[in-house]
């Protein structure tokens, strides 16, 4: 349960990660970082939420870390025993799916793929997710 729990909010930690490390001057994360600074934990996340498109260059809200995830979970659910490990990647996984399945319904999953010259065409993001979902799966039928 604890794996769970973790692995939901991992993606979102790209965004604290971007506002304190990547790049602090943007305005995103003078506010962000002002939110925290106030502990004002609740409204943190608010804004993270409404704001969270103005970032393009996601790493862990990204194709190809979902391509990573994809085969580290298959990896993880084969090689060890751990629930607590197999539940955090699982969940991590999950969780990404539902991300890019959020913005696949937005129509706004082009930033998604930053990685390529040329976003993918709406039917190749749709087989793509269709892939995801069937290695996902898989790996909880393996768990």
């Amino acid at each position: 349960v604890t794996g769970s729990l973790f692995g939901t909010f991992i993606l979102d930690l790209e965004y604290y990660i971007y506002a304190y490390f990547i790049n602090p001057k943007r305005d995103f994360s003078k506010t962000l970082t002002s939110y925290l600074n106030h502990k004002d934990f609740a409204n943190a996340l608010l804004y993270v939420d409404h704001h969270k498109n103005e970032i393009e260059d996601k790493s862990l809200n990204s194709a190809l870390f979902q391509l990573v995830i994809a085969g580290f979970s298959i990896f993880v659910v084969y090689s060890t025993r751990s629930v607590f490990a197999q539940s955090l990647v699982l969940s991590i996984f999950a969780s990404s799916i539902y991300k890019l399945i959020e913005q696949y319904l937005n129509d706004n999953y082009e930033n998604w793929f930053w990685i390529m010259k040329i976003p993918p065409k709406k039917d190749t993001v749709t087989i793509y997710l269709v892939v995801l979902v069937v290695v996902f799966a898989f790996c909880l039928y393996i768990f």
